[in-house]
C-alpha cells in the first residue's frame, strides 16, 4: 500500500534526523573539550574569540537549515501519506458506484483500491488507474496523491545534499530525476504571475554556485545556513536572504508574457543590512523558469542548467516586514 512506503519513508526520515542530532551533539561535545583545553593551555576560555563565534554562528546556521529540511521532508511525508488514503478511499468509491451502474454485469473494473508497494509504483499503477476513474472528486483525489508523493520523493533525494553543498553526482542524478517527474504534474498555469509565488520561500535544493556562495575566498561573504527568496510580483520587487552572514539582495522584478519566467535585474546587497557590497548586475539566477508551484513547493529552473527548489516557510511574508525581527528592518 502507498500508505505502508510513506510510512516506511518517514522511518527512513527519522532514523536520518536521529543521525544528525547524534552528530550536532558529538559536535558540541569536541567544541567543548577545545575549549577545556584551550582554558588548560591559556588559563582562558575561547568564549570570547573572534574566530570561535564566527564558527559558532556558522555552525547555528547550518543546524537551522538541517533542521529546516528535515521538517519539510517530514510534513511532505505525512501529506502524502493523506493523500494517498484519501485518493484510495475515492478509487474504491469510484469503482464502487461504476459497479452499480453495472447493475451487476460482469466487470473489470477493481472492487478495491490498487495496492501501491511503493512511491515509484505508485505512479506507475496511478496512470494505470485514472484512465478508469469516471468521477471528477476521484481523479482530482488520484492527482493530489500523485504530487504529494512526488514531493515526498524529491525532499527525500535532496535531504542529505546540504541543499546543495554537498551532493555528489549520484545524488544530483536522483534529484534531477525527480524534479522532473514533479515538473510533468504542474498544476498551476502562468506560474510566474500567480498569487502562490508571495511568501517566504526557503531553499531546500540548488546546484548553482552563486546562489550557494561556493568558491568565495574570504570567510566573512562565505554563507552557510538557510537561504530565502521572496518575490512581491505585484509591486515587481525579489528578495533573495542569506541567514550567516546575514547578506540581502533586493531586485527589480518582471514577468515574462507566458507567465512562466521571472526576470530579476539586481540593485542593492547589503552585509548585515548596513555595509554595501558588490552584487549587481548579471546572475544565474536573475533569471528564472518556474516549471512547478502549488501551495508547499516552487521548482525553478535557471541559467547553466541550474536547479532549484523551495518549500513555503511563510505565505503571509511581505519584503519589508518588520514584524519578526527579520534583516529587512535595516533595509527600507
Amino acid at each position: 500500500m502507498a500508505t505502508r512506503r510513506l510510512a516506511e519513508l518517514q522511518g527512513s526520515l527519522d532514523e536520518t534526523e536521529e543521525a544528525l542530532r547524534a552528530e550536532e551533539v558529538a559536535d558540541a561535545e569536541a567544541d567543548l573539550a577545545a575549549r577545556k583545553t584551550t582554558k588548560a593551555t591559556t588559563g582562558v576560555w575561547a568564549w570570547g574569540d573572534a574566530a570561535v563565534g564566527a564558527t559558532s554562528w556558522e555552525d547555528i546556521a547550518a543546524r537551522q537549515q538541517t533542521e529546516e529540511v528535515a521538517s519539510a521532508a517530514a510534513a511532505a511525508t505525512e501529506k502524502a501519506a493523506a493523500a494517498a488514503a484519501t485518493a484510495e478511499a475515492a478509487a474504491t468509491a469510484d469503482a464502487q458506484q461504476q459497479q452499480r451502474r453495472q447493475s451487476g454485469a460482469d466487470s473489470t473494473l477493481p472492487s478495491s483500491p490498487p495496492a501501491w508497494g511503493s512511491i515509484g509504483s505508485f505512479f506507475s499503477a496511478a496512470l494505470r488507474t485514472v484512465s478508469a476513474l469516471t468521477s471528477p472528486e476521484a481523479r482530482a483525489r488520484q492527482a493530489e496523491a500523485e504530487r504529494a508523493a512526488a514531493r515526498a520523493t524529491l525532499l527525500g533525494a535532496v535531504l542529505t545534499t546540504s541543499i546543495g553543498r554537498n551532493c555528489s553526482p549520484a545524488q544530483l542524478s536522483a534529484v534531477d530525476g525527480a524534479v522532473r517527474r514533479l515538473e510533468a504534474l504542474n498544476p498551476t498555469r502562468a506560474p510566474a504571475a500567480s498569487a502562490l509565488m508571495r511568501g517566504r520561500w526557503s531553499a531546500v535544493f540548488t546546484n548553482s554556485r552563486q546562489l550557494l556562495g561556493l568558491g568565495k575566498k574570504f570567510a566573512l561573504v562565505r554563507q552557510s545556513g538557510p537561504v530565502y527568496m521572496v518575490h512581491d510580483v505585484d509591486n515587481r520587487r525579489s528578495e533573495v536572504q542569506y541567514t550567516w552572514p546575514v547578506v540581502t539582495e533586493r531586485a527589480q522584478l518582471a514577468v515574462a508574457p507566458d507567465g512562466c519566467t521571472l526576470d530579476m535585474t539586481f540593485e542593492q546587497t547589503r552585509l548585515f543590512g548596513l555595509l554595501p557590497m558588490p552584487g549587481g548586475g548579471g546572475k544565474e539566477y536573475g533569471q528564472l523558469e518556474v516549471t512547478y508551484l502549488d501551495l508547499d513547493m516552487q521548482v525553478c529552473r535557471g541559467g547553466k542548467g541550474t536547479i532549484y527548489v523551495f518549500v513555503q516557510t511563510d505565505p503571509n511574508y511581505r519584503i519589508g516586514d518588520t514584524s519578526n525581527g527579520n534583516v529587512n528592518r535595516q533595509l527600507r
